[in-house]
Protein backbone atom coordinates (compact mmCIF):
# COMPACT_ATOMS: atom_id res chain seq x y z
CA UNK A 1 0.00 0.00 0.00
CA UNK A 2 1.31 3.44 -0.88
CA UNK A 3 1.92 5.74 2.08
CA UNK A 4 -0.52 8.34 0.74
CA UNK A 5 -3.27 5.71 0.64
CA UNK A 6 -2.38 4.48 4.13
CA UNK A 7 -2.49 8.00 5.60
CA UNK A 8 -5.67 8.88 3.75
CA UNK A 9 -7.36 5.72 5.04
CA UNK A 10 -6.35 6.50 8.65
CA UNK A 11 -7.39 10.15 8.37
CA UNK A 12 -10.80 9.37 6.85
CA UNK A 13 -11.62 6.29 8.95
CA UNK A 14 -10.74 8.07 12.19
CA UNK A 15 -11.81 11.58 11.17
CA UNK A 16 -8.37 12.89 12.09
CA UNK A 17 -7.62 16.60 11.71
CA UNK A 18 -4.63 16.02 9.45
CA UNK A 19 -3.96 17.16 5.90
CA UNK A 20 -2.89 14.04 4.00
CA UNK A 21 -0.40 15.78 1.69
CA UNK A 22 1.30 17.59 4.60
CA UNK A 23 1.39 14.39 6.61
CA UNK A 24 3.03 12.48 3.73
CA UNK A 25 5.65 15.23 3.40
CA UNK A 26 6.45 14.93 7.12
CA UNK A 27 6.67 11.15 6.82
CA UNK A 28 9.20 11.59 4.01
CA UNK A 29 11.22 14.05 6.16
CA UNK A 30 11.10 11.60 9.08
CA UNK A 31 13.00 9.09 6.97
CA UNK A 32 16.16 11.00 7.93
CA UNK A 33 15.29 10.77 11.64
CA UNK A 34 13.95 7.20 11.59
CA UNK A 35 15.86 5.53 8.70
CA UNK A 36 15.19 1.98 9.90
CA UNK A 37 11.44 2.56 10.25
CA UNK A 38 8.96 1.91 7.45
CA UNK A 39 6.77 4.77 6.26
CA UNK A 40 3.58 3.39 7.80
CA UNK A 41 5.18 3.33 11.23
CA UNK A 42 6.53 6.85 10.65
CA UNK A 43 2.90 7.99 10.38
CA UNK A 44 2.56 7.04 14.05
CA UNK A 45 5.64 9.13 14.86
CA UNK A 46 4.03 12.09 13.11
CA UNK A 47 0.91 11.75 15.27
CA UNK A 48 2.99 11.20 18.43
CA UNK A 49 5.04 14.34 17.77
CA UNK A 50 1.94 16.40 16.97
CA UNK A 51 0.30 15.27 20.22
CA UNK A 52 3.54 16.01 22.07
CA UNK A 53 3.57 19.55 20.68
CA UNK A 54 -0.07 20.03 21.71
CA UNK A 55 0.51 18.73 25.23
CA UNK A 56 3.67 20.77 25.76
CA UNK A 57 1.52 23.90 25.57
CA UNK A 58 -0.57 22.52 28.45
CA UNK A 59 2.03 21.02 30.80
CA UNK A 60 5.64 20.28 29.86
CA UNK A 61 6.17 17.88 32.78
CA UNK A 62 3.15 15.74 31.92
CA UNK A 63 4.05 15.95 28.25
CA UNK A 64 7.31 14.21 29.13
CA UNK A 65 5.27 11.11 29.97
CA UNK A 66 4.87 10.64 26.22
CA UNK A 67 8.63 10.20 26.05
CA UNK A 68 8.13 6.74 27.50
CA UNK A 69 5.79 5.65 24.74
CA UNK A 70 7.21 3.58 21.88
CA UNK A 71 5.93 2.99 18.36
CA UNK A 72 5.69 -0.72 17.63
CA UNK A 73 4.33 -2.94 14.89
CA UNK A 74 5.01 -4.05 11.38
CA UNK A 75 3.63 -3.00 7.99
CA UNK A 76 0.07 -1.75 8.38
CA UNK A 77 -0.39 -2.99 11.98
CA UNK A 78 1.21 -0.34 14.16
CA UNK A 79 0.52 0.84 17.67
CA UNK A 80 1.94 2.71 20.64
CA UNK A 81 3.08 1.07 23.84
CA UNK A 82 4.47 2.09 27.19
CA UNK A 83 7.24 -0.41 27.86
CA UNK A 84 6.82 -0.16 31.60
CA UNK A 85 3.45 -0.61 33.29
CA UNK A 86 4.42 2.08 35.81
CA UNK A 87 4.85 4.61 33.01
CA UNK A 88 1.39 3.72 31.71
CA UNK A 89 -0.11 4.14 35.18
CA UNK A 90 1.63 7.52 35.52
CA UNK A 91 0.09 8.51 32.18
CA UNK A 92 -3.36 7.50 33.43
CA UNK A 93 -2.92 9.66 36.53
CA UNK A 94 -1.91 12.76 34.55
CA UNK A 95 -4.11 12.55 31.50
CA UNK A 96 -7.34 13.72 33.13
CA UNK A 97 -5.66 17.03 33.93
CA UNK A 98 -4.45 17.30 30.32
CA UNK A 99 -7.92 16.60 28.93
CA UNK A 100 -9.41 19.24 31.26
CA UNK A 101 -7.02 21.84 29.85
CA UNK A 102 -7.53 20.95 26.16
CA UNK A 103 -10.30 22.94 24.51
CA UNK A 104 -9.54 22.48 20.81
CA UNK A 105 -11.60 19.58 19.44
CA UNK A 106 -8.91 18.71 16.87
CA UNK A 107 -6.27 18.46 19.61
CA UNK A 108 -8.52 16.18 21.64
CA UNK A 109 -9.17 14.08 18.54
CA UNK A 110 -5.44 13.46 17.97
CA UNK A 111 -4.90 12.60 21.64
CA UNK A 112 -7.89 10.23 21.46
CA UNK A 113 -6.36 8.51 18.43
CA UNK A 114 -3.05 8.12 20.23
CA UNK A 115 -4.73 6.59 23.27
CA UNK A 116 -6.93 4.26 21.22
CA UNK A 117 -3.78 3.12 19.40
CA UNK A 118 -1.87 2.39 22.62
CA UNK A 119 -1.59 -1.32 23.40
CA UNK A 120 -1.61 -0.71 27.18
CA UNK A 121 -4.91 1.15 26.83
CA UNK A 122 -6.38 -1.49 24.53
CA UNK A 123 -5.52 -4.38 26.85
CA UNK A 124 -6.16 -2.59 30.18
CA UNK A 125 -8.64 -4.65 32.20
CA UNK A 126 -7.57 -3.43 35.63
CA UNK A 127 -8.43 0.27 35.71
CA UNK A 128 -11.89 1.73 36.05
CA UNK A 129 -12.73 5.23 34.91
CA UNK A 130 -15.68 7.46 34.07
CA UNK A 131 -15.71 8.85 30.52
CA UNK A 132 -17.56 11.53 28.63
CA UNK A 133 -18.17 11.09 24.92
CA UNK A 134 -19.15 14.17 22.94
CA UNK A 135 -20.13 14.90 19.38
CA UNK A 136 -21.80 18.16 18.48
CA UNK A 137 -24.40 18.58 21.26
CA UNK A 138 -24.66 14.87 22.06
CA UNK A 139 -22.99 13.84 25.33
CA UNK A 140 -22.78 10.31 26.70
CA UNK A 141 -21.39 9.52 30.14
CA UNK A 142 -20.32 5.96 30.92
CA UNK A 143 -18.05 3.99 33.19
CA UNK A 144 -15.24 1.70 32.10
CA UNK A 145 -15.49 -1.29 34.37
CA UNK A 146 -12.55 -3.63 33.92
CA UNK A 147 -12.92 -5.10 30.40
CA UNK A 148 -16.32 -3.59 29.60
CA UNK A 149 -18.61 -0.63 30.18
CA UNK A 150 -21.70 -0.08 32.28
CA UNK A 151 -23.83 0.85 29.25
CA UNK A 152 -22.93 -1.78 26.65
CA UNK A 153 -22.38 -5.51 26.44
CA UNK A 154 -19.29 -5.18 24.23
CA UNK A 155 -15.74 -4.61 25.40
CA UNK A 156 -14.61 -1.15 26.48
CA UNK A 157 -12.20 -0.75 23.59
CA UNK A 158 -14.75 -1.92 21.01
CA UNK A 159 -17.38 0.46 22.39
CA UNK A 160 -15.02 3.43 22.64
CA UNK A 161 -13.37 2.74 19.28
CA UNK A 162 -16.75 2.43 17.60
CA UNK A 163 -17.95 5.72 19.03
CA UNK A 164 -14.66 7.37 18.04
CA UNK A 165 -15.12 6.27 14.42
CA UNK A 166 -18.65 7.71 14.56
CA UNK A 167 -17.03 11.08 15.31
CA UNK A 168 -17.26 11.15 19.11
CA UNK A 169 -14.37 12.49 21.14
CA UNK A 170 -13.77 11.15 24.63
CA UNK A 171 -12.20 12.32 27.83
CA UNK A 172 -11.84 10.87 31.30
CA UNK A 173 -13.88 12.70 33.93
CA UNK A 174 -14.19 12.61 37.71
Amino acid sequence: MEIKDYVEERVLKNQLPLVVVDCVKLIDKYEEIYPEVDSMKRFFYVVLNKVGAILSTVDKDLNELLGWIKVRGKNSINFYEFEDEGDYLNWLQGRQYLYEKLTNVDDIRLLNFLELSTMNFISDINTNCKYQLSKDNDIIIFNKVEYGTDNSNVSFIKYLGGKFKEGYNFKPIK
